[in-house]
């Protein structure tokens, strides 16, 4: 006789075993990220800050001053994509609120209560938010980006809508960033939706639903 019982406590502990890798290979890419955005903090970025210091108010090395700014500038964005301090410190609506104040053509329209859930759940949230919305600035020709952002206890959502060139979902290849955004949202259980066409824009849907801890 088939022992179905048996096949179903292997099926059952081959799947843990593999969540079990996922969330430590997640462990080790969210570590490795927090190591990497404080090292460019505490040190690259205070020795390009103290580099603008002793250049500061001498005309005669403007250019440098400029330079080293610019470097400032975009170290701190670099650090920022890696890990968020205002997420860590204030929440996901704070941290979103950042990414949009990057760019003047973006609107932030936050639904829902300010409220914090796991870490790593918001790193990932964080994280695709600002994927979508810096693919639009990139790739997307849009005069204007809207971004919608719900939090409820039982529910993550958000929404990313441009008014570019968008594109045919039948001819064009998803890219590795895209693959990677996927990934990470089916890993907590999240569905994605992507509304799309030729000259008419590109909105893309993601929730994610929040399982209470037993």
């Amino acid at each position: 006789m088939f022992d179905f019982k048996n096949l179903t406590f292997r099926y059952v502990s081959a799947k843990k075993h593999r969540i079990e890798i996922q969330q430590a290979v997640l462990d080790g890419v969210m570590a490795e990220r927090e190591r990497l955005a404080l090292s460019l903090h505490d040190g690259l970025g205070r020795t390009l800050t103290n580099a603008k210091l002793l250049l500061e108010g001498d005309e005669r090395n403007r250019q440098a001053y400029d330079m080293i700014s610019k470097a400032i500038e975009e170290m701190r964005g670099f650090a920022r994509n890696l890990m968020s301090e205002t997420l860590t410190r204030y929440g996901l609506k704070a941290a979103v609120q950042d990414i949009c104040s990057d760019f003047a053509n973006v609107e932030f329209y936050p639904f829902g209560e300010d409220l914090r859930y796991d870490h790593q759940l918001e790193q990932q949230v964080y994280l695709s938010v600002n994927e979508l919305v810096n693919n639009a600035i990139r790739h997307s020709g849009a005069t204007i980006i809207k971004l919608w952002l719900r939090l409820y206890t039982d529910r993550i959502s958000f929404t990313v809508q441009d008014d570019g060139c968008g594109f045919d979902p039948d001819t064009v290849v998803e890219g590795m960033g895209f693959h990677n955004l996927r990934n990470r949202l089916q890993f907590y259980g999240g569905s994605i939706n992507i509304d799309v066409a030729p000259d008419e824009g590109t909105q893309v849907d993601v929730e994610i639903n929040i399982t209470p801890k037993p």
